[in-house]
C-alpha cells in the first residue's frame, strides 16, 4: 500500500534541505532554467530513493546531475505530449492560430459566448484531453525509469513501462497525485494571478513584503508538491518491485532452500 502521510511528511524532515528547496524553486527570469531545474531534478532523485526503499531526504549534491535529470524529464514528457500537439494543429488548428495572433480577444470571445467553443470544437477538445490524459498516464513512470537508469532508452521502454502501469497499486496512486497535482496547480495560478503580482508598481514596503510571502508560498506549495508526488510514485514502484520478489520466489520454490 502506498504510504501517502510518509510522503507528504517526508519534505518536512529536514528543513535545511526543504529551505534550500524552496528557494531554488523561486521564479528568477533567467535564472530560473538553472535553479529550478535544480529543484526538479532533487523532487526526481526523491522518488528514485523511494522506489529503493529510501525516505530520508537526500543531500543537495551533484547540482549538474539534478539539472540533467530534469531537463530529460521534460524532453521525455514533451516527446510523449507530441501527438497530442499534432492532434490539436489537425484538429483545432483556427482556435490555436487564433490564440497566437491575439490570446485576449479569442479568450473574451469564447469566455462571452463558451457556447460558441463548444459548437466548434467541443467534441475535438474532448478528444484531444481524453488522449492527453491517456498519455500523461505514462508519464511518471517513464520520468522514474530514466532517473533511475541514467538511460534515456528506458523512458521509452515500453514493455518494461506497461508492466509498472497495469497495475492497481499505480492506477490508484496516478489518479489520486493527478486530483491533489490538479488542486496545486490551481491553487499556484490563482496565487499568481493576483494583482498584486501582476501590477507592475510597488506602492509600499508592505506591499513588497507581501509579494515576497506570495511568491515564496508558491515556490513551497511547487516544491513540496512535486517531493511528495514523486516520492509516492517511488513508493508505488518499491511495492510493485516486492511483488515481483515474491512472485519470483513462489515460481521458484527451489529458491528458499
Amino acid at each position: 500500500m502506498v504510504d501517502y502521510i510518509r510522503a507528504i511528511k517526508r519534505p518536512f524532515s529536514d528543513f535545511k534541505k526543504l529551505l534550500l528547496g524552496i528557494i531554488l524553486s523561486i521564479p528568477i527570469p533567467w535564472v530560473s532554467i538553472i535553479t529550478n531545474n535544480m529543484a526538479a531534478g532533487y523532487a526526481l532523485k526523491c522518488g528514485k530513493m523511494a522506489s529503493e526503499s529510501d525516505y530520508e531526504m537526500p543531500k543537495w549534491e551533484k547540482y549538474g546531475r539534478l539539472w540533467l535529470d530534469a531537463f530529460g524529464a521534460g524532453i521525455i514528457t514533451l516527446l510523449y505530449l507530441i501527438p497530442v500537439g499534432i492532434m490539436v494543429f489537425i484538429f483545432a488548428k483556427d482556435l490555436v492560430l487564433g490564440y497566437i495572433e491575439d490570446q485576449n480577444a479569442l479568450l473574451s470571445n469564447y469566455f462571452l459566448n463558451p457556447v460558441g467553443l463548444i459548437e466548434n470544437y467541443g467534441i475535438s477538445l474532448i478528444f484531444i484531453g481524453a488522449f492527453a490524459i491517456m498519455l500523461s498516464y505514462f508519464i511518471p513512470i517513464a520520468i522514474l525509469n530514466w532517473v533511475i537508469t541514467s538511460k534515456f532508452a528506458s523512458a521509452f521502454d515500453f514493455k518494461d513501462i506497461f508492466r509498472k502501469v497495469f497495475n492497481k497499486k499505480y492506477f490508484f496512486a496516478w489518479i489520486f497525485l493527478s486530483i491533489i497535482g490538479t488542486i496545486f496547480t490551481l491553487v499556484i495560478f490563482n496565487l499568481s494571478s493576483l494583482d498584486i503580482l501582476t501590477n507592475n508598481s510597488i506602492n509600499s514596503s508592505l506591499n513588497l513584503f507581501i509579494i515576497i510571502i506570495v511568491i515564496l508560498v508558491i515556490s513551497a506549495i511547487d516544491f513540496i508538491g512535486s517531493v511528495f508526488g514523486y516520492t509516492a510514485y517511488g513508493n508505488v514502484l518499491e511495492e510493485i518491485k516486492k511483488n515481483d520478489t515474491n512472485q519470483n520466489i513462489g515460481n521458484n520454490p527451489s529458491s528458499n532452500l
